[in-house]
């Protein structure tokens, strides 16, 4: 079935979208609807604290190593005093976790940054920019997975912003959506607007629903859409192609075959 959709659907993290929209159909050998656009500025900024003097000292002694190729010989006397001060740091902190998004847990105290979430997010959106969407995806599962086996260990809420946390669903839904991965794309994409809803996720979920066979529920998404702003082309023409597709496939099912 001819069926597809251009849409500049991905926003700007921070700063205003200024998305140049455009909509045109293109042929789908499975009859699914592909929804794609120009990727901008859709990573997530990693507000880390400045390094500790122990990273810094620690960085030092690695690019001295690098440096040489002598061998490095300790008397007793220093090999003693390096395995009691890695005896009393490993008492010290027996009791520090580290989470699988990268945060630190100790006790019921959750410090520092989602830095392996963030991380794999910019890494997808990287190799989503350069078309590398099975590459993409993989990041994205990783960051959305070490996301949310953190919740679930740390019973904490997340660090990260509504902004940040559905555009590292939106990004995940875009390359599987590329990737025809339609389940996964729906489960992200309903996640992504669910967090914080815009008209471009609001599109991406009509049609992951239509893809995976929830036509009524991706028309009913797509109207209420409209119903926030009527004059949303995306949308408009979005909604004319699901509406096109399904009276076709209700004429003759064998299309949606």
């Amino acid at each position: 079935m001819v069926i597809g959709a251009l849409i500049g659907v991905v926003p700007r993290l921070f700063v205003s979208p200024g998305t140049n929209t455009t909509i045109t159909a293109g042929d789908q050998q499975d009859g699914s609807i592909v929804v794609t656009g120009e990727s901008g500025d859709i990573t997530i900024i990693n507000n880390n604290v400045a390094p500790t003097e122990t990273n810094e000292a620690i960085e030092a002694i690695e690019r001295k190593l690098e440096r040489t190729n002598a061998d490095v010989r300790l008397s007793r006397e220093e090999l003693r005093l390096l395995a009691n001060a890695l005896r009393d740091f490993d008492q010290r902190t027996s009791g520090i976790e580290k989470l699988p998004d990268g945060r630190t847990r100790l006790g019921t105290i959750i410090t520092g940054s989602p830095t392996i979430v963030i991380d794999e997010h910019n890494t997808a959106v990287k190799l989503f920019k350069n078309g590398d969407f099975t590459g993409a995806f993989e990041h994205s599962q990783q960051a959305i997975d070490a996301h949310e086996t953190s919740q679930r260990e740390a019973s904490v809420q997340t660090n990260m912003n509504t902004s940040d946390r559905a555009m590292m669903y939106y990004v995940g839904t875009m390359s599987a959506h590329r990737l025809k991965r339609h389940e996964v794309a729906y489960k992200w994409a309903e996640k992504a607007n669910g967090i914080k809803s815009n008209m471009d996720r609001i599109a991406l979920l009509a049609a992951t629903l239509f893809n995976v066979g929830r036509h009524d529920e991706a028309l009913q998404v797509a109207d209420r859409g409209l119903k926030e702003d009527p004059n949303d082309p995306r949308l408009a023409t979005l909604r004319a192609e699901l509406a096109k597709r399904i009276r076709r496939e209700q004429m003759n099912p064998r299309v949606a075959q």
